[in-house]
């Protein structure tokens, strides 16, 4: 698996879950989701009693189907299936990177502390 076989929506929720860590927020407080409703494939990070949500962008397909997308990736990561290269770039390209102090400031809007605020640029 690499950059180019994961879907767009996908790539763009790894690298906002990877700014977060890198924000300093715990992995078990970050989640991959599909909005159903609306179709978005979203990272949503649960501090501070309060959930903020990033909209990444649209996936066509059911919800079991970006569930088992996103943990063949997450495993793919964490086994060396994909490059540290490929994840370096996915989150170099995310929003929450390239908008960096936008994102901390949307993050701080809902009243969650941001543990590590250079973490991320």
């Amino acid at each position: 698996m690499n950059i180019i076989t994961i879907h767009p929506t996908m790539r763009g929720c790894i690298g906002v879950h990877r700014a977060l860590i890198r924000m300093g927020f715990p992995s078990n407080n970050i989640f991959v989701v599909l909005n159903e409703q609306t179709k978005t494939g979203c990272c949503v990070l649960r501090a501070d009693s309060k959930e903020f949500w990033t909209g990444i962008g649209p996936y066509e397909k059911s919800f079991a189907d970006f569930k088992r997308l996103w943990e063949e990736v997450a495993n793919a990561i964490n086994s060396g299936g994909i490059s540290a290269v490929d994840v370096e770039k996915m989150y170099k390209s995310c929003v929450a990177c390239k908008y960096a102090d936008e994102f901390i400031a949307a993050i701080q809007k809902k009243g969650i502390t941001v543990p590590n605020l250079k973490g991320i640029g």
